[in-house]
Parts: C-alpha cells; structure tokens; sequence
C-alpha cells in the first residue's frame, strides 16, 4: 500500500501501513435489508389505501394525492437515512502501521473522531464473536488495550476476528521488540 495518510493523519517518511482492518458485509448488507423491507411496507401500504375503495375507507382524489406525496416522502427518507447509514459505516477505519494504531470512529455524518497509539503501548489484543450468526458468518469485534490510562479500542463487525487478530498480534510484538532494542542502545 502506497497511502502516506489514514483517516486525515499523515504517515512519517519510515511509516508504512501493515493493515487495515477488513470489515464484514453483513453490516451493509443489515442497512440495505432494512430500507428495502421498509420500501416494500411503505410502497403495500400505500397500495392497499389507493386500491380500497369501500365503504369503509372512502378516498377523495385529493386524499389520495396526499397518500402518494406522504408514500413518495417516506420513501425519499428511507432512502436518505439509508445512505447516511451506509456512508457512516464506511468512514469507521481501524488501520495499523508500523509504528501506531490509528481509529477513526463516525457515529453520525457531524461526529466523527480520531484516535492514534504507538504500538509499543498496546498491552492487549482480543477477538470476540457471539452467537451463532458470528461463529457461522465468522465475524465480529476487535478491542485493543492500552497501558497506563486503560485506553481501549474497540471495532466491530471484522472480518476474520481471529486472523486479523493474529496480524495485528504480530506487528505489536516487532513493534514492541524494535521499541525494547532500540531503549537498549
């Protein structure tokens, strides 16, 4: 990889990114199931009121021109609300270079932050899937540990938890070494 910024921070001369974090499908693919299910309630609603014509439910054109803009406006939120969704999950980062861990977490398109570590002050590496689904699908939560102020990182939705987990393991422990031989000097 050739990127000389993660996340709007720039990489020194002798950086280089090891990882970044892959992240599962099955979190866009939960964005995208729950608008379509919602387009498909809104789009039957709003059949099912155009199309009943009893005594009942009786429509004017008028009633029924505002069911259709009411219907076309949820079906426009949907859609926003959608992207938004999409967009956020994407801008979640979790990288490792050889040098620093670097998170960028977005809970909303106006709150995002950025946090950065040295490798050497990571203390702990950890993996977690729950359930069945996450076993089967084999996905789920990263979380490093930092020394001193219990700063902890967590990521969630990873593909391969136990394998990137085992890469980001490695790349702490040389950090660590070449830290510990370079103290030695």
């Amino acid at each position: 990889m050739n990127k000389r910024e993660i996340a709007g921070i720039e990489l020194g001369e002798d950086e280089e990114i090891k990882i970044e974090v892959e992240r599962h499908p099955l979190g866009l693919l939960s964005i995208m199931l729950g608008a379509i299910v919602t387009v498909v309630v809104i789009v039957a609603v709003w059949i099912f009121i155009l199309l009943s014509e009893s005594e009942i439910l009786p429509l004017k054109d008028e009633t029924k021109s505002l069911v259709s803009l009411v219907a076309v406006a949820l079906l426009i939120l949907t859609l926003v609300i959608s992207w938004v969704g999409i967009t956020i999950y994407k801008n979640n980062i979790l990288a490792i270079t050889n040098k620093k861990v670097i998170q960028q977490t977005s809970v909303s398109l106006f709150d995002k932050s950025v946090q950065t570590i040295d490798l050497p002050a990571i203390e702990d590496v950890s993996f977690k899937k729950r359930g069945i689904l996450q076993s089967v699908l084999d996905y789920g939560s990263i979380r490093l540990s930092t020394v001193g102020d219990e700063t902890t990182y967590r990521f969630n939705f990873v593909r391969d938890p136990e394998g990137q987990v085992r890469i980001i393991s490695n790349i702490v422990h040389a950090a660590k070494e070449k830290s510990h031989k370079h103290h030695e000097k």
